[in-house]
């Protein structure tokens, strides 16, 4: 999806852009009350994804934090 403030291709659904941050929206033919279930339900799975991916680099971030703190801990005894 291509930012529509700074021009960005951005990966599909990104909910702001990589570089400006501005808020993406999709693009749809059917407006919000027209959506079928179908729709929410694709809509849904891409939340989902993005959450786990969010929850995986958090995770990892902590690791990070705990494994550098214990060698500075160590270091500094």
């Amino acid at each position: 999806m291509r930012c529509p403030t700074c021009g960005t291709e951005n990966a599909a659904g990104r909910a702001q852009c990589v570089r400006c941050g501005t808020r993406l929206r999709p693009t749809a033919a059917r407006g919000p009350v027209a959506r079928s279930a179908a729709g929410s339900a694709e809509a849904e799975a891409v939340l989902m994804a993005g959450l786990r991916r969010d929850l995986r680099r958090l995770a990892v971030v902590a690791v990070v934090v705990v494994a550098v703190a214990a060698v500075l801990g160590a270091l500094l005894r």
